[in-house]
């Protein structure tokens, strides 16, 4: 379903990293990738206040018939 029909919006610190109707599918990753590369690599990013905010949309697809569906968003913050 995500990978049909999602795009979304993701800011850290009020800084667009993605920018609104940018395609879920280009963010996924599959079984055959190791865990430890399932991340998108944002470099050094600084945390500032944390604050993330994603704004995700689901949009009509014909190929994926609309049915409840999860989304998950995993976030790695080293914090010092």
């Amino acid at each position: 379903m995500l990978y049909y029909r999602g795009s979304q919006k993701v800011e850290i610190n009020k800084e667009e990293i993605f920018p609104e109707n940018y395609e879920s599918k280009l963010l996924l990753s599959g079984i055959n990738v190791s865990p430890n590369n399932r991340y998108y690599d944002l470099g050094n990013q600084p945390a500032g206040n944390g604050t993330i905010k994603v704004e995700y949309k689901d949009s009509n697809d014909s190929r994926a018939v609309f049915a409840p569906y999860r989304v998950s968003l995993y976030v790695e913050c080293v914090l010092q």
